[in-house]
């Protein structure tokens, strides 16, 4: 008989230490961070709404959905990184606020928008300042940054339509790029911050995608010499396992990093996978 407990009893079960960050994959660019008194999830897409939502596109759903919305009422805070229907997905945020009522969405001005068209409660709904500090609690705070995808679309208040976050939690620092391009600034909000993990959308692009309105983000070199000139001590390659036409064959960044920087750090992580980092 299998003794295997799903992702929902492993996340509350899990007592994480001082210093130390607990982090399972949920396939794309989604994950769910657990500190030692504090939940949070990121861009998480657990439905096929992008089937319906991107008509033409063929982007069928090609890991499983490793846990259910309405299994995550453990979630005490979500940052979500645009509007595009595999990091905004009505399917899971809407099923998730409603199983976590004292949950908190922060979010871009676009994302906030498109929720708001779909009856979402607002109030639970934050867009933060850029560049800005936010002080969530005592063992939680982030930053969020523009990101370049391929635009910063900005909104008539200058805001960003997309964002990356740089996160503290625990005592540990990582950034979670969302969807992005390498933009003049990018590497000096990132670069000697003491950053120790970095995820990074590492699918490229090409015209073909391009042509079917699938936008791309970083490509393999890009992400490691991102990562290295950085300074972080870990890169997550994100954002490459759930549509077979919009990834690469990852085994190229790994190429690419063993032979130009073999003491580089690199995970790979499957949908429903746990890593647990302690520096």
């Amino acid at each position: 008989m299998s003794t295997e407990i799903s992702i929902a009893a492993a996340v509350q079960q899990l007592n994480v230490g001082q210093g130390h960050l607990a982090i399972w994959a949920l396939g794309q660019h989604g994950f769910i961070l657990k500190g030692q008194h504090t939940t949070i999830i990121i861009d998480p897409y657990l439905s096929n709404f992008v089937e319906s939502a991107v008509p033409g596109a063929a982007l069928k759903r090609q890991v499983p959905i490793v846990i259910q919305p309405s299994e995550l009422g453990f979630i005490d805070y979500a940052l979500i990184t645009h509007d595009h229907a595999d990091h905004t997905d009505p399917l899971t945020l809407g099923p998730m606020m409603q199983a976590a009522p004292k949950s908190q969405v922060f979010t871009s001005w676009k994302a906030f928008k498109l929720l708001a068209e779909r009856s979402f409660d607002t109030t639970r709904i934050t867009v933060p300042k850029v560049d800005g500090h936010v002080q969530v609690n005592d063992e939680f705070t982030f930053m969020p940054i523009p990101a370049a995808h391929y635009e910063f679309e900005p909104n008539e208040h200058g805001e960003p339509a997309y964002l990356g976050f740089i996160i503290e939690m625990n005592g540990i620092k990582l950034y979670h790029a969302g969807d992005t391009l390498i933009y003049d600034g990018l590497l000096d909000r990132i670069k000697d911050k003491g950053i120790d993990l970095f995820m990074l959308p590492s699918n490229g692009r090409d015209w073909f995608r391009d042509e079917k309105s699938i936008t791309g983000n970083l490509d393999y070199r890009e992400s490691v010499e991102l990562t290295v000139r950085a300074g972080a001590k870990v890169l997550i390659p994100t954002h490459n396992d759930l549509f077979a036409g919009n990834r690469i064959n990852i085994a190229t960044l790994l190429d690419y990093a063993t032979t130009q920087y073999p003491q580089q750090r690199i995970h790979f992580l499957r949908a429903g996978e746990l890593y647990y980092y302690a520096g």
